[in-house]
């Protein structure tokens, strides 16, 4: 006489058999019958088209594929490039993503200066600069897009920028009492950058070169006070395919009354946009007349500060 099933085990039997009975729905609708290597052309679209600011307490878009069914499940975990956009909010999810990526080009965006929600909880500060040391030392080479915004009470961790893959930086360090933080551009030479940002920063550009760099945003940029422009123009002239230059308020104290008559204007070929912002009167000519542009480039200047 056979045994009669207990509670449990029955109701594990009828959770099995629904489980078994979604599965089969589930390879029976249109969408299943796609290959798997459309469907995740589908999935690698539908992930660039994620909206960047949409309410970041719960996980990305690319865990979303693999709660649908175990087949989205398999072939979500068989593309590494939809587990690369590292989000500071959820640690733990990214470092789920950090291994699933492999070796792909990763991009990274970690805010020092506030906590990031979490269903109700803050992923605290000191375990981002944790998190984000971890990447420094373990994955700076596979980092494609780095941003970072850092305060006084957690700079920047150091990091090796001499990095083959980096394609874009944006470095923020807000307004602070403390002074703000020192950069040596010439640590960027080595990479392949098109985009770079400074805000906040102050940025020492003897020796830096940007020959593939094609856009450029400064803003608030500091400098000592007996700094000179030049640095910065010959670090300028180096970008031949800049595309886009944006400078507000980020010129030497020292630039209105700088002897500039011995160097020759920055040829700048390639450019499409000049923006440019700057609380002292005649800055405007002076910096146009040590630059070279094409007529047809779209130039807005402003010389008084903006509400």
């Amino acid at each position: 006489m056979e045994t009669p099933a207990s509670p449990n085990a029955a109701q594990i039997l009828i959770d099995e058999k629904i489980r078994q009975l979604k599965a089969e729905r589930n390879s029976l609708s249109p969408v299943s019958q796609l290959p798997p290597e459309l469907l995740g052309d589908i999935f690698t679209h539908a992930l660039a088209l994620d909206d960047p600011h949409y309410d970041r307490s719960g996980p990305a878009m690319s865990f979303n594929f693999s709660y649908v069914s175990q087949q989205w499940r398999n072939i979500a975990l068989s593309i590494p490039h939809l587990w690369t956009s590292l989000s500071e909010d959820h640690i733990d999810w990214s470092c789920v993503m950090l291994e699933r990526s492999k070796t792909t080009d990763i991009v990274v965006n970690v805010n020092l200066c506030v906590a990031g929600a979490n269903r109700g909880r803050s992923e605290s500060i000191p375990r981002k600069v944790e998190f984000l040391e971890h990447i420094f030392e373990r994955h700076a080479s596979r980092i494609i897009n780095l941003l970072v915004v850092s305060s006084d009470d957690h700079p920047m961790p150091d990091f090796p920028f001499l990095t083959p893959r980096l394609h874009i930086l944006d470095l923020w360090h807000p307004s602070s009492k403390a002074g703000t933080p020192h950069f040596s551009a010439h640590l960027l030479s080595a990479s392949p950058l098109v985009e770079l940002r400074f805000d906040g920063y102050n940025v020492d550009w003897n020796n830096a070169s940007f020959p593939k760099l094609k856009t450029l945003v400064l803003e608030y940029i500091c400098f000592e006070a007996s700094s000179s422009v030049i640095p910065f123009l010959e670090a300028l002239r180096s970008t031949r395919q800049l595309q886009k230059l944006h400078i507000h308020h980020s010129l030497p104290k020292s630039f209105d009354s700088e002897d500039l008559s011995n160097i020759s204007p920055v040829e700048l070929g390639s450019l499409e946009k000049l923006s440019f912002a700057d609380f002292r009167e005649g800055c405007k000519a002076k910096l146009l007349s040590c630059l070279k542009v094409p007529s047809t480039a779209l130039v807005t200047v402003k010389e008084v500060f903006w509400t």
